[in-house]
């Protein structure tokens, strides 16, 4: 946490304020109240970079914010594409998903699954809730549009 929110009080994090009614941008509210599309990269990029929370079916709150684009930089190009305008596939996993424990980030951390039209998508959060990778998956047979 880097400090407090002027709008809320609420803590800063990597996803921005952590307020449960902290009151956000146009485009962060329309894109968490959209049914999973792709979306533009820079819509993607200015979500991140905005930073927001998502409440999934488990009485936790999910962070998409600065790791996840630190992450997402690191891919090629094409890659770097593909994740971002799938942003709002791995919102809705994380929703509405199955929940079990991610290895990989330690203790406090999860993996959400969820398949959506067809597609499985991964999203792994560390122990502080805030996404640290997200995966989709393509069935065999089925080639990359």
């Amino acid at each position: 946490m880097t400090g407090h929110c002027p709008q809320d009080g609420g803590f800063i994090g990597d996803a921005g304020c952590t307020h449960p009614n902290h009151q956000h941008s146009e485009l962060v509210k329309s894109l968490l109240a959209a049914k999973p599309r792709p979306i533009s990269p820079a819509e993607c990029e200015a979500a991140l970079r905005e930073g927001f929370y998502v409440n999934t079916a488990f009485n936790t709150r999910v962070g998409f914010g600065a790791q996840l684009m630190e992450h997402i930089d690191h891919h090629n190009p094409a890659d770097q594409r593909r994740r971002k305008i799938n942003l709002l596939y791995a919102v809705a996993t994380v929703k509405g998903g199955k929940r079990g424990r991610n290895p990989k980030g330690g203790p406090g951390s999860f993996a959400y699954a969820r398949n959506i039209d067809g597609r499985g998508f991964l999203v792994l959060t560390d122990a502080h809730g805030n996404v640290e990778d997200v995966f989709d998956i393509i069935p065999p047979g089925r080639r990359r549009k």
